[in-house]
């Protein structure tokens, strides 16, 4: 791994994919990767990367330490694009443990509540107490396990 994620990074909003590599503005919401490089000339080899074209209604599943990118939406609409973050942890893990005195968490230049935050238990059975399990959906509607708890 090339990065190293507990150094943090600082957050300047100016900064939004205003920085040119090889003729490509990048960025990230006001974030720059670099500052987590370990090594501060370390590059990627781009000449090994894969184009994975996507038409409307396609996706994309891949792990969170792939190394990825876009390039500008080359449609002929002005639509967005929408990502999918989902974690599978084994139930073990406690999640946001470090804030749930505050409820609120702090990312990206913003922040948002644990309020009604809470795990979904995709299958099998949850043996601990560290996480809030939600079972129904904020409008009410119950979550399905597809193995009996």
């Amino acid at each position: 791994m090339y990065f190293d994620e507990s150094k943090g990074m600082h957050y300047d909003p100016k900064n939004a994919n205003r920085h040119e590599i090889n003729g490509v503005l990048r960025g990230f919401f006001g974030y720059d990767w670099r500052e987590l490089q370990k090594g501060p000339q370390w590059a990627p080899d781009e000449s090994q990367a894969v184009t994975m074209p996507c038409r409307a209604g396609q996706f994309l599943i891949f792990p969170t330490t792939l190394m990825h990118a876009s390039t500008p939406h080359a449609g002929k609409t002005k639509g967005m694009r929408l990502a999918v973050a989902a974690r599978y942890v084994p139930t073990s893990v406690e999640l946001y443990g470090n804030m749930k005195e505050t409820n609120i968490v702090y990312e990206l230049g913003g922040s948002f509540s644990l309020a009604q935050y809470g795990a979904v238990l995709a299958a099998g059975r949850n043996e601990h107490t560290h996480n809030r399990i939600r079972t129904h959906t904020t409008r009410g509607k119950e979550f399905v396990n597809a193995y009996p708890r």
